[in-house]
């Protein structure tokens, strides 16, 4: 039998095939993912999961391309994002096509974990680790901003909440807006939050709906949730995470609740500002390598 990160390279290897992504066994590792009956949401669903998993293993400080402790974030995002062979990573990281291979399955084995679920609960007798911890965690993330595609971000994340709206009896409804501007993010710590919030929601508004929109306003864009929420005030414990994630990038979030329980947040995300940048350089394989990374 395959180990955990041998399954995980096996989809990578096919991440663009969705029936060998919707057939693969690491697909019943995700709940959400599982939960999807058509083979061609799990597929992306999965795809989405993969690419954010390997996002996670970014450092989360800046440290230089190339260093030991990036290499396994930059190497599966090389190969398996970007499409590089083997010889051209090597040349990129500056080190030995070997030493690629022994990254490879580094990064592998810190990847699946990312991907399984627990494996048990923690006995009774062993308390499970303090929020405080995960959130003093979270509070040293750096965030890594840069240009997205704000409707293709949102119509992925509405995508991947659809099982858990299903489950709720939640519909979900996003129309896509016409001519949003880019916006100024980290792509794994927005969608993070665009997720945090629509799942609390789906969870608050059971058997009910729940109405995405996105908007510019000025300088920014606002992307709001209305929803009917049941009995009594919001879940502070879900409310909590959107909270952080949102002073971690310093967003916008606004919450208001009318008499009646309907509920609106927004989220307010700065909306990316096009820049020039003048460089002199006689070798046109620097000008390639910053071109490629002024564009992220």
């Amino acid at each position: 039998m395959d180990s955990p990160s041998d399954q995980v390279r096996a989809v990578l290897e096919h991440l663009h095939q969705d029936s060998f992504l919707a057939a693969s066994p690491v697909s019943g590792w995700l709940p959400d993912v599982a939960a999807a009956s058509e083979p061609r949401l799990r597929a992306q669903l999965l795809r989405r999961a993969l690419l954010d998993a390997i996002e996670l293993l970014r450092p989360t400080r800046p440290v230089p391309f190339g260093s030991r402790e990036a290499r396994s974030y930059e190497v599966l995002s090389l190969l398996y994002v970007e499409g590089l062979a083997g010889p051209e990573i090597a040349e990129e990281l500056g080190v030995g096509e070997r030493q690629v291979y022994r990254d490879l399955r580094r990064a592998l084995e810190e990847l699946a974990p990312l991907l399984q679920p627990a494996s048990a609960s923690p006995p009774e007798d062993e308390p499970e680790a303090e929020d405080g911890a995960l959130l003093e965690e979270m509070r040293r993330v750096v965030p890594r901003p840069r240009g997205l595609d704000l409707e293709r971000l949102l119509t992925s994340t509405v995508a991947s909440l659809e099982p858990l709206a299903a489950r709720f009896r939640v519909a979900l409804l996003w129309a896509p807006a016409a001519d949003l501007p880019p916006v100024s993010a980290d792509e794994g710590l927005l969608k993070q939050t665009l997720a945090q919030a629509l799942s609390l929601g789906v969870q608050s508004a059971a058997g009910g709906t729940v109405a995405v929109e996105a908007r510019e306003e000025g300088s920014r864009v606002t992307v709001s949730l209305r929803f009917t929420a049941g009995e009594g005030p919001l879940d502070e414990g879900l409310l909590e995470p959107v909270r952080l994630l949102a002073d971690l990038q310093h967003l916008g979030l606004a919450v208001e609740a009318d008499p009646d329980g309907t509920v609106r947040l927004s989220l307010s995300v700065r909306a990316a500002q096009p820049m020039t940048v003048l460089v002199v350089e006689d070798n046109e394989g620097a000008i390639e390598l910053y071109r490629r990374y002024l564009a992220q």
